[in-house]
């Protein structure tokens, strides 16, 4: 008995003890967070979210577990617009417990605010449910709607707050962008899509046939309509095809400028959101909409088969949406890198035309047509296709769907066509090189039939350019063509492809872009992809426009109405990365930047017109008071005394100020004189990194390096790189040694060192062989040669692709260098190439800015040889042959633009052309 008790007192006297413990734990020796917390909550209910989450940063620490810390946490995040963090916390919380309220809901809005993760719809109709007049779950049950594709759903419910106090401006907002409002007067529908009033009669407003396209006279009879008008494409500078505009007003400005361009149709690449098709509604009550070519763009199936079933009802979905949303009973879910929203602007009387387009990579090609050897013909109520492939009868088959969907649901027929391109089409090519690739993408339109129920009938819908594909350069019977103008090899093209193909033939893309930079060079008549001023644009676009029309095309749409900065070339692939941000700046080295007929002002591009005045914001590098000379006293008139550095979208600007530019004793010439004067520039993009530390000229020695050199010797100015910095080597060539090869090093990684400075050259058109045999020689292109010129649109001698010019009367020399031949592959960042890894990618550094330094130099005997040259003055001062550490010029990095549209002189000119 005394033995139980002892052991019971024992018990009783440990649980006392570890109570006790327990209690000193909670109260005295545990952190205690609670406090803290409640600080943090206080702070977070009076709107000072710093200082709220400074406390609960506190409190973590002393509890790094604590839900309620973690839940806060989150939400303080939130608050603050830092969404990443915030959903970590969220993420956290839901963790620990799946089932909180408050944690989903937090997520919920990260997904909304980002567009990235999904909100539970499920889940969320149970909320609402469960708490009917709380507007927090309502605003996201909505967005998960949106996210779901139930847009109609999603509306009823944005409607119902729209006089809530907290989320009314947010409801108001998304029923603007679910009906395209953004930018218009018209007001948010009170009802949902009307029912569909489909038509007795077959109507039909357009038709191909008989070689041409034709248009219903206001009479009712057919008039041939010549399809004159150009491409539409919707990404500004700041915008990606995948994610355009949804304003009206912007749309609505694009569809305006190009009815006053006369054009009679315009063609857009994929469906757009709501906002344009409302815009162009409106642009039909002007009078002036051109006629819309509507194309539909299909995605890449997931296992590169046209015919895997997923895919087929995807692409059938793709016809219905576009087909529905152009009668203005669209309803169609936003996918990736795709519009969506509620459609509700009935436009079919002026849809000219639906262009099925699926640019086929050689992969889905040849494994649709391996796996599918039975697709081999085609018979539907519309259209028939025989002794095909079964990649043209998977096309035969969605024209078919369409042509049916539409006459089934609105009873109306369009026009259609496939977009193909040029050496597509099924015929020989003896310069081309043949390969199993090569054959499988080929979409034969001659294959295709339309039966007599079908009324609007089919087209053929080509893109060819003058400088590519490279049969037109190297064919005999393409390169002795000609129009009524002169030599001319797509006009010889278009009367075989017309010969070929017995359905109208619409050039539905042509162009050429007015860049600095060259990605392909046409020896013909020198109509190149890029280095054209915007006069020439305008020259070669209206000789080319004439020649479609003199070939016997039934049209031509030039690309494009604007510029879109987005765009790459393989000629600079690999060179603007981050891809993500390439919209954001423009690299004139990528000539597809640059077809539009209407461009885009840079923030600081009146700095190179002339403008003076802007040049007294522009940063200082040196001034007169750190100027050194040698004293020797040669040509001290042209002493560089000033430099000024600005930078924008497209740009480095330098603005160079003498004492006298054009001194010839006590005359004044108006000429530089570089020739008896020299001039030459360092630029170091990565100071103390990278370049040569051996300047080619007086010995000197730069200890932080240049990787560039900017040299204005007689009439010219180069930009050569120094060979440790050269992302290209030439090297022989196997079997040509008169054509030695240009290409981009591999595994390398600039130095700092001694290097010798040489020009910047790649090559555009690689020597060819062709399969006969015959070779055809490359052609290369120096970007290092800076071209002089008046950079002021209103001057007479005014010059787009000016790089430098001189104002003798002033003193100054003004300078700018794209980015591209900087090789920053982010100005907007200030990134710049660093060389390639073991798989030949661009790496990136950061740069601080760069590195300037100016010399004027005395020639030595032979005046063309700059290594015989010396130093007679420099900026910043020199201490014998070595260089002082240059003045370092940055710029305040940018993550957005602000639209400055002009017009080109090639607007005019199409604007003229169009009219007859």
């Amino acid at each position: 008995m005394k033995l139980k008790l002892w052991i019971f007192n024992r018990i009783v006297i440990g649980m006392i003890i570890f109570f006790v413990l327990i209690g000193f734990w909670e109260f005295k020796w545990k952190p205690q967070y609670r406090p803290l917390y409640e600080e943090g909550v206080q702070h977070f209910h009076q709107g000072d979210y710093p200082m709220a989450l400074t406390k609960l940063r506190a409190a973590s620490d002393k509890a790094p577990n604590a839900l309620d810390v973690i839940l806060m946490m989150g939400w303080t995040n939130l608050k603050m617009k830092r969404f990443e963090e915030a959903r970590v916390y969220f993420d956290r919380a839901l963790r620990i417990d799946p089932r909180l309220r408050e944690a989903r809901l937090g997520a919920g809005f990260v997904a909304l605010e980002t567009g990235r993760g999904r909100i539970d719809t499920e889940m969320m109709h149970k909320d609402v449910t469960d708490h009917p007049a709380d507007s927090d779950v309502k605003i996201l049950y909505a967005g998960g709607l949106v996210q779901d594709g139930k847009n109609l759903e999603a509306a009823r419910i944005y409607r119902q707050l729209l006089n809530d106090k907290d989320y009314g401006a947010t409801a108001r907002a998304e029923l603007e962008n679910l009906y395209g409002l953004k930018g218009s007067t018209d007001q948010v529908p009170n009802d949902e899509l009307p029912p569909i009033n489909r038509p007795a009669q077959l109507q039909m407003r357009y038709r191909a046939s008989e070689g041409a396209m034709w248009q219903q006279g206001a009479s009712g009879g057919w008039e041939k309509f010549y399809v004159s008008g150009v491409n539409l494409g919707t990404s500004a500078p700041g915008f990606f095809p995948g994610d355009p505009p949804e304003d009206t007003k912007v749309y609505g400005d694009w569809l305006r400028q190009a009815g006053e361009m006369n054009a009679r149709a315009v063609r857009i690449f994929t469906l757009l959101p709501p906002a344009f098709y409302r815009a162009y509604k409106n642009q039909m009550s002007s009078g002036k909409a051109p006629a819309l070519y509507q194309q539909i763009l299909f995605s890449d199936p997931a296992n590169r088969n046209l015919y895997e079933a997923k895919f087929m009802d995807e692409a059938r979905a793709q016809v219905r949406d576009v087909v529905d949303a152009l009668h203005g009973h669209g309803n169609v879910a936003r996918r990736r890198g795709s519009s969506g929203g509620i459609y509700d602007s009935n436009i079919a009387g002026h849809v000219g035309a639906f262009i099925l387009a699926r640019d086929v990579t050689p992969a889905v090609a040849v494994r649709t047509n391996s796996i599918n050897g039975d697709h081999k013909s085609y018979e539907g109520k519309y259209v028939t296709v025989s002794n095909a492939t079964p990649t043209e009868v998977w096309f035969a088959e969605m024209m078919n769907y369409l042509i049916t969907y539409e006459e089934d649901t609105y009873n109306w027929q369009h026009p259609v066509a496939i977009a193909n391109w040029a050496g597509n089409e099924g015929l020989p090519h003896p310069t081309e090189e043949a390969s199993e690739y090569h054959d499988a993408m080929v979409v034969d339109e001659s294959k295709f039939h339309v039966t007599p129920k079908y009324g609007a009938g089919m087209f053929a819908a080509y893109g060819i350019y003058p400088y590519y594909p490279d049969f037109l350069l190297f064919e005999s019977k393409y390169v002795n063509s000609r129009d009524n103008q002169g030599p001319n090899p797509m006009a010889g093209y278009i009367r075989d492809l017309k010969a070929h193909v017995p359905y109208p033939v619409v050039i539905t893309e042509y162009g050429v872009p007015n860049s600095i930079g060259v990605a392909r060079y046409q020896p013909i008549n020198d109509w190149n992809e890029g280095g054209h001023s915007e006069v020439e644009q305008a020259q070669m676009l209206t000789r080319i426009t004439r020649g479609l029309r003199d070939a016997g095309a039934a049209g031509g749409l030039v690309f494009e109405l604007s510029d879109e900065w987005y765009k790459t070339t393989w000629i600079t692939a690999g060179f603007e990365v981050p891809e993500d941000r390439r919209a954001i700046w423009l690299n004139e080295l990528t000539p597809a930047k640059r077809f539009g007929m209407i461009g885009y002002h840079t923030r600081n591009w009146k700095l190179f017109a002339g403008d003076a005045a802007g040049w007294n914001s522009a940063t200082t590098v040196y001034d007169s008071a750190s100027t050194s000379s040698t004293g020797d006293g040669f040509d001290a008139d042209r002493t560089v005394t000033g430099v000024k550095a600005a930078a924008d979208e497209a740009f480095l600007y330098l603005r160079l100020q003498m004492k006298c530019l054009d001194c010839t004793g006590s005359a004044h010439d108006g000429k530089t004189h570089f020739a008896q004067a020299p001039l030459a520039v360092a630029i170091n993009t990565l100071p103390d990194k990278a370049g040569s530390r051996k300047l080619p000229f007086g010995n000197v020695n730069l200890p932080s390096g240049a990787n560039f050199l900017l040299y204005f010797g007689g009439d010219q100015a180069r930009l050569m790189v120094a060979d440790n910095y050269n992302p290209y080597e030439t090297k022989p060539r196997g079997g040509w040694p008169t054509q030695p090869e240009i290409s981009l090093r591999k595994s390398f990684t600039p130095s700092l060192g001694e290097a010798g400075f040489n020009d910047l050259v790649n090559e555009p058109n690689p020597p060819r062989y062709a399969p006969n045999g015959a070779r055809f020689p490359g052609k290369q292109y120096d970007r290092s040669i800076l071209r002089r010129g008046n950079g002021n649109p209103q001057a007479g001698d005014y010059d787009s692709l000016a790089e430098w010019n001189a104002d003798a009367r002033a003193g100054v020399i003004l300078v700018r260098i794209p980015w591209g031949k900087l090789l920053y592959t982010d100005p907007t960042r200030r990134s710049v190439f660093s060389g390639f890894d073991g798989n030949s990618h661009v790496t990136t550094s950061s740069s601080d800015g760069v590195e300037i330094s100016v010399f004027g130099l005395k020639p030595g005997a032979n005046a063309a040889d700059m290594g015989s040259a010396t130093v007679a003055s420099s900026l910043p001062a020199m201490n014998g042959s070595q260089g002082s550490k240059p003045k370092l010029y940055a710029w305040e990095p940018w993550d957005s633009v602000k639209l400055d549209p002009y017009v080109k002189k090639a607007y005019y000119a199409m604007q003229k052309e169009f009219a007859h």
